[in-house]
């Protein structure tokens, strides 16, 4: 099993030494994976709800300096050598496809193949007006034919495009992403609609914040949708984002559900080989503080206490 990290991103007191500490620390404990989120701003007034949390409030709202996604994974490759790097998950309806398929085909050949591309759909509509991006409506269709671009771009000699969003004559269009055909797409979201843009399009499927218990039942319906489409589930990758947590004492957290094994080391293998035997192959960890120091501490307990005896 793969384990990833998110990324110090935002917060007041956030800098560019230590996001590069907490990149340097991860790849050294040996995780697998940086992941960064994907915001550009947030209006003053947003009605729309977080489908992640109970309140419908994204944690970061309120918080200055959220660093941008693609410069955040690019400050940090340049830093690192070994570890892979994904943003989780770049909300594709807001930027134009030739733009961001250069991006992420040149961090991709400069890294030698270590981007893992998470994507998704979006859920701001506030977000989406203050860009003038496309319709908000469209915005699933929109990241469809956003995908087809970006395989277009990415194996075609003279790629050229006519679709019902986005167009382009034949064109020249280099590098070429390092990893062939093109670097692995995860599909973010626990929707149908992401499940099914992943079965078709996708190489690994992203649901975030759930219980094994609740991730089961949308692995059935996930497997289903993949055969469907002609395509073998065994082939797909599923990461998991859940939040790692330690307690301090021998008493339950009192936590989100998501905090895997509630805070406890051996419930963590526990539930680590739970999910592996249920199909997940990566693990994003989120934290619960914004507070680098104590992100770097409970890295260093899950790479001595955890890892060793986890899948």
């Amino acid at each position: 099993m793969l384990y990833g990290v998110k990324m110090p991103q935002v917060g007041p007191t956030l800098t560019g030494a230590d996001v590069l500490r907490f990149a340097q620390t991860a790849e050294r404990l040996g995780f697998d994976i940086l992941f960064v989120g994907d915001h550009v701003v947030f209006p003053e007034r947003i009605a729309s709800c977080y489908p992640y949390d109970p309140g419908g409030r994204h944690p970061a709202e309120n918080v200055p300096n959220y660093v941008e996604a693609l410069t955040l994974l690019t400050y940090v490759a340049g830093a690192t050598s070994s570890i892979r790097l994904s943003p989780s998950v770049l909300i594709l309806p807001y930027r134009h496809p030739v733009l961001t398929a250069k991006i992420i085909a040149s961090l991709d050949f400069l890294t030698r193949g270590r981007v893992i591309l998470g994507v998704g759909a979006g859920w701001m509509r506030e977000e989406f007006e203050a860009l003038g991006a496309p319709s908000y409506e469209q915005r699933g269709a929109i990241t469809d034919e956003v995908l087809e671009i970006f395989k277009v771009l990415w194996t075609q000699e003279r790629p050229r495009f006519k679709g019902r969003f986005f167009h382009f004559d034949e064109m020249r269009f280099t590098p070429k992403p390092w990893q062939k055909p093109h670097p692995p797409i995860w599909v973010g979201g626990n929707t149908r609609p992401a499940m099914r843009r992943t079965a078709r399009a996708g190489q690994g499927w992203f649901p975030v914040h759930l219980t094994p218990e609740e991730l089961l039942p949308l692995m059935q319906k996930f497997r289903a949708l993949v055969v469907a489409e002609g395509r073998d589930p065994a082939a797909f990758d599923i990461c998991l984002g859940v939040a790692l947590e330690f307690a301090r004492t021998s008493q339950p957290l009192n936590v989100p559900e998501d905090v895997i094994g509630k805070g406890h080391a051996q419930q963590m293998v526990e539930e680590l080989h739970t999910l592996a035997r249920m199909g997940v192959t990566a693990v994003r960890f989120d934290f619960l503080t914004q507070d680098v120091d104590a992100r770097l501490e409970a890295m260093q307990r899950f790479a001595k206490e955890v890892r060793p005896l986890a899948p």
